[in-house]
């Protein structure tokens, strides 16, 4: 085979392979404000931000590096007990360790600088 009939081989394979793959489907866009707000809303880990908005940005910045929970994105279970897809922290379950919110467009810290 020369190298144009393993390109169009590889070519034909990449296409079939997008329509093969089964993608996760989000109900929104999580790059939106109401898609931030449709995936945190019912979540038990509202409770942990409480009342950090009125605090300072250096004292809400350590309070988040403090609490170092893991934080997952998927299937929860929300605080009104109902299904859902949304982001939350599990009990004893494997998540990522966010350092901050920022990763979904809240902000609250630029940067976490070493103590």
């Amino acid at each position: 085979m020369d190298h144009d009939g393993l390109l169009i081989l590889m070519i034909i394979i990449l296409i079939v392979h997008m329509w093969c793959v089964k993608w996760p489907y989000l109900p929104i866009p999580p790059d939106s404000l109401a898609g931030v707000i449709y995936y945190v809303c019912d979540s038990s880990m509202l409770k942990d931000f409480e009342r950090l908005s009125t605090l300072e940005k250096s004292d809400r910045e350590r309070r988040i590096e403090r609490m170092s929970r893991n934080y997952r994105f998927g299937r929860i279970t929300g605080v009104s007990g109902k299904p859902r897809i949304g982001v939350d922290y599990g009990e004893g379950e494997q998540g990522y360790k966010l350092r901050s919110l920022s990763a979904f467009g809240f902000g609250v810290a630029d940067k976490m600088r070493p103590r």
